[in-house]
């Protein structure tokens, strides 16, 4: 029994293991087609497809709340916040020297200078994320924290739904245009921590 599954996983491994073969390799080696890798010796970073399901990120709505941040601000809460964890960030909070507004301010600079034509890791920002933070701001001044993440910004994966209008891809073309109706259960849990 342990023979046809050894020589089927000997071979899914000889598959895997000449899928792509850097230059030089033995032509007995190589696929019998042409190029079979013809995108080894693609510059990094890749192009993006031309059929990829990534928006244009837009940061209309927060370019007064970006425009208010100063460099002055953005190097103190660099310091701050470099090697900051999250409770670090929540007794920062507590003690009124940083609000929820401006720690989501804060990271969205960040995306802006990091991640737009250069990681491009950020799929898709909330327009509500500010309007969001501002409640949070509220509900803390009021004397409701919520629990440990209340006030902390958080980056969800595009497969994740939230019922907030933001559009859930998953990176798949189909699904471009979806966007779920209700928060998933994940999103539910963070939102009242």
């Amino acid at each position: 029994m342990t023979k046809p599954i050894l020589r089927s996983g000997v071979l899914i491994v000889a598959l895997l293991l000449t899928a792509c073969l850097p230059p030089g390799v033995p032509a007995s080696f190589q696929a019998d087609v042409a190029d079979p890798c013809a995108n080894y010796d693609l510059p990094f970073p890749r192009p993006e497809p031309a059929y990829n399901a990534k928006r244009v990120r837009d940061l209309g709505p927060f370019v007064d709340a970006l425009a208010g941040l100063t460099a002055e601000r953005v190097a103190a809460l660099d310091a701050l916040l470099s090697d900051a964890t999250i409770l670090d960030m929540q007794q920062a909070l507590a003690a009124g020297s940083l609000t929820s507004t401006e720690l989501v301010t804060y990271y969205l600079d960040r995306i802006r200078r990091y991640d737009i034509d250069k990681l491009n890791a950020v799929m898709e920002l909330n327009p509500q994320a500010l309007a969001i933070a501002g409640q949070l701001d509220d509900e803390r001044a009021a004397g409701n924290v919520r629990g440990n993440l209340h006030g902390i910004p958080v980056l969800l994966k595009d497969n994740i739904g939230t019922g907030d209008g933001m559009h859930n891809s998953a990176g798949a073309y189909a699904l471009r245009n979806w966007q779920p109706d209700r928060d998933a259960f994940l999103v539910q849990q963070l939102r009242a921590a």
